[in-house]
């Protein structure tokens, strides 16, 4: 028993496309049973090829985290994953350079106190979401892997419209950093578009007809020329 995750994206070393699958598999597990280790099958399969090509695993005491699909900026799949040493977890970056095929760890902000975090990519950049009780910070790395380029670029307030729960899909935020787009879900299954001033401090509500549940990426090209 395991479960798997993907990436898929341009590769500018070869000019052309990969899918990457990260294969996971015999945990072991603290006592209180989040796993500390596993084993990790890595493949990669290109573009116009007929089958899959083995490249080096993660190390054995990385452990990915969920099926979170790989999040790829600057040539790199990034995911996060679970990091154990003497027997204490922590949620680090693992960076596979689509290049070179192979792996280093990325640092992280300094995020003060939260409760979860979630990784993306805006304006091209890895950008990370760090939820606490009260707030969401958004952060960017400017420079991909310079722990300096970090910066903090908005706090968003834990935010609520009329019954509706806010959730923490962030999707995009303006140049300006006033208009913030988000997903806002009740009850788990019903979907809308919400759209925040955080200027004025004023919500937005935009329908989406016949959808229970939707994941939405910004557009940048399509693979295929017109």
């Amino acid at each position: 028993m395991g479960y798997a995750n993907y990436a898929f994206r341009y590769d500018p070393f070869i000019d052309n496309y990969k899918v990457v699958s990260v294969f996971c598999y015999e945990f072991q597990y603290f006592k209180n049973l989040r796993a500390k280790a596993c084993k990790t099958e890595v493949k990669v399969h290109t573009l116009g090829k007929h089958s899959w090509r083995r490249i080096h695993n993660f190390s054995s005491t990385y452990v990915p985290r969920g099926c979170e699909s790989g999040i790829i900026v600057s040539g790199s799949v990034n995911w996060f994953a679970y990091s154990s040493v003497n027997d204490s977890c922590s949620i680090t970056i693992v960076s596979l350079d689509l290049g070179k095929e192979s792996y280093q760890d990325i640092s992280q902000p300094d995020y003060g106190d939260f409760v979860r975090l979630t990784m993306g990519v805006m304006r091209d950049f890895l950008c990370l979401f760090s939820y606490s009780d009260s707030f969401t910070d958004v952060w960017l790395m400017k420079i991909y892997g310079n722990k300096e380029s970090w910066i903090k670029l908005i706090r968003l307030p834990r935010l609520r419209y009329h019954d509706y729960r806010v959730s923490s899909r962030i999707v995009d935020i303006s140049e300006d950093k006033n208009q913030v787009l988000l997903i806002l879900i009740k009850d788990y299954r019903l979907l809308r578009w919400f759209v925040y001033d955080a200027r004025n401090d004023i919500k937005k509500i935009i329908e989406i007809q016949g959808s229970d549940w939707v994941q939405s990426k910004i557009y940048v090209e399509s693979l295929i020329s017109p």
